[in-house]
């Protein structure tokens, strides 16, 4: 390893030189694509980790190397490039600097976001491992933690226990599944996120942790003690017919002892008949335990090899698995259902099931991650995951070229007609699960499920072998795919399109030429018009449009139903589309293609169109103690007081399903009694209040409170903190205003400007303005003046794609008085549509 060179005081400054040593020293030596390892790359990676995490920090790429500024000011700092050799003392002097600069940190560790950031530049599967991602990832892979052995779950606002382990602690102690949760150690649990929940549940082996729970009205109070615990990763089930079921959620390090004490627990002649293993959802694991799974399958075969850099061997880590018989692997045929979230160690047991012709998969293609990572020691609490090799399946089958593809796809019909998936049309079946507006139809049946079940019985007494199941499948697959077009025909006829499908198989591929408009319908909704012409000299059964849109979701995955299209003929189809809120006049490329029975998508002109989304409702929020206790004693013996939150609707359009809820208050004394309420409609202009009962301390002066509120089809809208005090004297919270500038649908070459006007009360801390998922512009709106920033340094991308201008303001307000102004300036390429932009607010 290599030796660094500043002096010992800056070493002490930062606890992550060693493991900047360490971890530079690991990719230079090991990582599996040398020839992807960019120093300056990883090195403004590291910039670009501080830039997200630190509002004032904006990093700039100079020919000298990365000069570091707080908003606007000149650089305080500029870090020459690094070579490889000097990459270690260019992240720990990266992250020195921004310490010494006395612009504020937060919760950032510099050194550990500069050496973070560089990781992640080289592919999305290395990673530094820290904090609350290392514990999760140690529990993934064990497969083992220590708790009492029960889940809970967050029910109609209770903490409910799921699910206890039958010889777990808390069994033991006497929980019971639909045990509301009331208190943990003393503490409420009402408004406490599940992540706290599980934190304070866990803790050290032989500790004991007090929960107070209801049941059936009676209140009781447990207590487990803390022990090892045995993840659950596999479930297994018999299915209707008498067919075996397991689900397995992830690979670690005891889901070969899960799976094999599942399947003892399943009938025999239930496996015999045939067994379903369902990795849909898995992303992997353990390459190791992945083969081993594999292994409980076959008598023989290689399962994997692995190759690292250069194809050579990885020091520790196996080269070469092959499967040993050891006369108890089921004999019958196994289906298993993949899809795109299948990944990497679930991957590797579908793959060498399926080469080793042991198994079919139905599904969706895999995700393809045929990448092996390792990890290493970096410090006591830091470790490096790298990608340091390959692996290979039996017949030299990689999966980082696409994954694994069916045998049978399903694809999926839902929203408004959008994510229709069908890889090869004639092994694929159709499923119909309509949304509740535009399509009537909804379909409950899990399809790939089905396929496997209905093959499995129709197997009969037939070898179990791939090549023997592979056409009992395909036969069941039609039979599916019949009943789900008649289903989806009576969706269509609602529509006025024929679905019928053609008498005789096509000749030709389609040739139609497509016309698209969108107008507004409200403020939300667009109209969608489609006319749709057959030149040819064949009819087109079963037509539809396709359209797919990089920067804009509403049109995204969009289908237009044509169906029966008569050579020569025109039709015209129209629907309509939700657009998100807040999205200023914009104009998208939307690409298309043509779908007809008995061929494969065909692609046609891409065309042009405008969309706008509806305000963002704004609200003012009124919060206040009343001063006067309720008379009534909380669950914790203290008062009960209410909070009194007065929202108004400052938007010309009435909200529905408005909800005010309260987070986890973390004061000593303070518990809530009521989490949150609920309010059908708020008027435009309207003003609704709501009042929650809260626990208050007689030594409690002043509260602080987590305010969320949402609407139905807006999310969150407002999510500050408030401190209300006992005086009960009113705090009035509203976001800053961001005036949307008039902007151009089309602009010339060369630069291009526009102004953001923030108008606050003179509270609102900063400015920062993302263009393009890049952060371009950070103003300190405390200072009080205006300022005009620019950010030309490089081209936007070719086409300017998908140009978010996203302004976030951190503080809270009571009234508007004061203007924060920014101009910000980007280059615009000879040709360059303008793709709208977006503001959003932070408090």
């Amino acid at each position: 390893m290599w030796a660094l060179a500043w002096t010992a005081a800056q070493a002490q400054t930062s606890d992550v030189a060693e493991p900047c040593v360490t971890a530079a020293g690991l990719v230079n030596e090991l990582y599996l694509y040398p020839e992807q390892i960019q120093p300056r790359a990883l090195f403004v990676a590291a910039g670009r980790e501080l830039e997200d995490q630190l509002p004032w920090l904006l990093v700039e790429q100079r020919p000298d190397g990365l000069a570091l500024h707080h908003g606007a000011e000149p650089a305080f700092a500029t870090l020459p490039w690094p070579t490889m050799s000097t990459l270690p003392e260019a992240l720990v002097e990266l992250g020195l600097q921004i310490d010494l600069s006395g612009f504020g940190l937060g919760d950032t560790d510099p050194g550990r976001a500069a050496l973070a950031g560089m990781v992640e530049a080289l592919d999305p599967h290395s990673r530094v491992l820290m904090d609350e991602r290392l514990d999760r990832f140690n529990v993934r892979l064990s497969g083992t933690l220590v708790g009492i052995g029960a889940t809970f779950d967050l029910r109609e606002e209770q903490v409910v226990v799921a699910a206890v382990g039958a010889d777990g602690p808390a069994a033991g102690a006497g929980l019971r599944a639909g045990d509301v949760l009331s208190r943990i150690d003393g503490h409420s649990v009402r408004g406490m996120p599940l992540s706290e929940v599980s934190r304070r549940v866990r803790g050290d082996a032989g500790t004991r942790v007090t929960l107070q729970v209801l049941r059936d009205g009676e209140a009781l109070e447990l207590s487990p003690v803390r022990a090892e615990i045995v993840v659950p990763n596999v479930v297994p089930k018999t299915l209707d017919g008498g067919v075996a079921y397991v689900a397995i959620d992830h690979v670690s390090q005891k889901t070969v002892e899960n799976l094999q004490s599942a399947l003892a627990t399943l009938d025999r002649a239930a496996v015999a008949r045939g067994l379903v293993i369902d990795l849909r959802g898995n992303t992997g694991g353990s390459m190791k335990e992945s083969a081993r799974l594999a292994d409980l399958f076959v008598p023989a075969g290689e399962l994997l090899r692995t190759e690292g850099r250069g194809g050579f061997p990885v020091e520790n880590l196996q080269a070469h698995m092959v499967a040993r018989d050891d006369d108890t692997e089921p004999t019958g045929p196994i289906v298993i259902l993949v899809d795109e979230r299948t990944a990497s160690g679930a991957e590797i047991l579908a793959g060498a099931l399926l080469e080793l012709d042991r198994a079919v998969l139905v599904g969706r293609r895999t995700y393809g991650k045929g990448t092996v990572q390792k990890v290493y020691d970096l410090a006591p609490d830091i470790r490096l995951k790298l990608t340091v090799a390959r692996y290979v399946l039996a017949h030299g089958r990689v999966l980082t070229n696409g994954g694994l593809v069916p045998d049978v796809t399903i694809g999926r019909w839902y929203d408004h007609g959008s994510h229709l998936e069908t890889l090869t049309p004639d092994e694929s079946v159709l499923g119909v699960d309509a949304a509740e507006v535009l399509w009537q139809v909804r379909s409950g049946t899990d399809l790939p499920l089905e396929v496997a079940r209905r093959t499995l019985l129709a197997m009969a007494s037939r070898p179990a072998t791939r090549g023997t199941t592979l056409p009992v499948m395909r036969q069941v697959a039609n039979v599916l795919r019949a009943e789900e077009d008649v289903a989806l025909a009576g969706v269509l006829t609602g529509m006025n399109a024929d679905w019928t499908p053609p008498p005789t198989p096509p000749l030709a591929a389609p040739s139609v030429r497509v016309e698209l408009q969108a107008e507004p319908v409200d403020a939300d909704t667009w109209s969608l018009r489609a006319t749709v012409t057959n030149p040819g000299t064949e009819d087109l059964h079963q037509l539809m449009i396709e359209l797919r849109a990089d920067a804009a979701r509403w049109w995204d995955g969009v289908y237009v139903p044509v169906g029966l299209l008569p050579a020569g003929g025109v039709l015209e189809r129209s629907l309509t589309v939700d657009v998100d809120p807040d999205v200023w006049p914009r104009i998208d490329e939307v690409k298309l293609q043509a779908r007809s029975a008995g061929h494969a998508a065909v692609p046609l002109p891409a065309v042009w169109l405008p969309s706008a989304g509806p305000d963002a409702p704004a609200l003012r929020v009124v919060a206040r103690l009343l001063p006067e206790p309720t008379g009534v004693v909380g669950p914790g013996g203290g008062p009960v007081r209410t909070v009194e939150f007065t929202v108004q609707n400052l938007a010309r359009t009435e909200l529905t399903g408005l909800e005010v809820h309260l987070g986890y208050p973390e004061t000593e004394g303070v518990e809530l009694v009521d989490w949150g309420q609920r309010a059908p409609v708020l008027a435009p202009r309207g003003e609704q209040v709501f009042r929650l009962a809260t626990e208050v301390a007689t030594t409690v002066t002043t509260v602080p409170l987590e305010l969320t509120v949402t609407a139905e089809g807006h999310g969150d809208l407002v999510r500050w903190p408030v401190t209300v005090a006992d005086t009960g004297a009113p705090v009035a919270l509203q976001a800053p205003r961001i005036e949307r500038p008039s902007t151009p649908a089309r602009v010339p070459a060369g630069p291009w400007s526009t102004p953001l006007t923030a108008v606050d009360d003179g509270s609102v801390r900063h400015v920062v303005v993302w263009l393009d998922g890049r952060k371009v512009a950070f103003v300190d709106a405390s200072a009080g003046t205006d300022r005009t920033l620019t950010w030309a340094k490089g081209l936007v991308g070719a086409w300017c794609l998908a140009k978010y201008l996203k302004p976030h303001l951190a503080g809270t307000q009571s009234g508007f008085h004061q203007v924060h102004q920014a101009q910000v300036t980007c280059p615009v390429p000879t040709k360059c549509l303008h793709r709208g932009q977006r503001n959003s607010v932070s408090t």
